[in-house]
């Protein structure tokens, strides 16, 4: 991680790996301000040790290594809290921040669809967690020049039925993909794709599970991406 030990992001990350550091050869490396060390100093340490994985912590961290990344052949990376914007080959796993998880669902979305485009937006949940990730997806849909949003909020994560009616609405009323992160009610909504030959973005969902409901032969057509 970058910053300083000493600084209140640096502090915390530094406190919380030394607690849960499962002392069998793991290591942690303290990157500094400065982002032209930064692979200066992870080379210096993986030079000691065939490491098998790095984990890169926070923004700056990622960014004064992003490069690194892509061109080092023998590691896997594991990003946390990155906000990422390109998924390289060899990242091994991503942690979203809840914006950063509703942009790629909205990117994912507006993928090959032309300016102008409606989108749908499926959830169960009414926080602030959920806030943060519909305004994530907003912003990818505002630079992806959609005309109009439809957002819908299902009362029971669990209702199928209502999910697959509020979709049938929005599809109806000209909506090309919608994003869905509603959990159990994706079923439903799945369904609803299929009937009205449109297609879905899955955020959170076990797809798996969905694939076992819905047998349609159709049913793979529908689905174009996933978060």
């Amino acid at each position: 991680y970058a910053n300083s030990s000493a600084d209140e992001f640096g502090g915390k990350v530094y406190e919380s790996a030394i607690n849960q550091l499962d002392n069998k050869g793991s290591k942690i490396v303290e990157l500094g301000v400065n982002p032209d060390t930064f692979v200066s100093a992870l080379n210096q340490e993986v030079s000691k040790k065939n490491y098998k994985a790095i984990v890169i912590i926070g923004k700056s961290a990622y960014e004064g290594l992003e490069t690194y990344i892509k061109s080092f052949k023998g590691m896997n990376f594991i990003a946390l809290d990155c906000n990422l914007t390109n998924l390289r080959e060899n990242l091994l796993a991503v942690e979203f921040s809840p914006e950063e998880f509703g942009f790629a669902g909205g990117t994912v979305l507006s993928d090959n669809l032309n300016a102008g485009f409606v989108a749908g937006y499926n959830s169960t949940v009414r926080n602030s967690f959920d806030n943060r990730i519909l305004y994530g997806f907003l912003q990818a849909l505002n630079s992806a020049n959609a005309s109009g949003v439809y957002v819908k909020y299902i009362e029971e994560s669990s209702n199928v039925i209502k999910s697959m009616d509020y979709c049938n609405s929005v599809y109806s009323a000209g909506v090309n993909r919608i994003f869905d992160i509603s959990g159990r009610s994706a079923y439903g909504s799945a369904q609803s794709a299929v009937d009205n030959s449109k297609q879905l973005v899955y955020g959170g969902v076990n797809l798996k599970s969905v694939l076992l409901e819905n047998k349609g032969e159709n049913f793979a057509n529908t689905v174009v991406g996933g978060v």
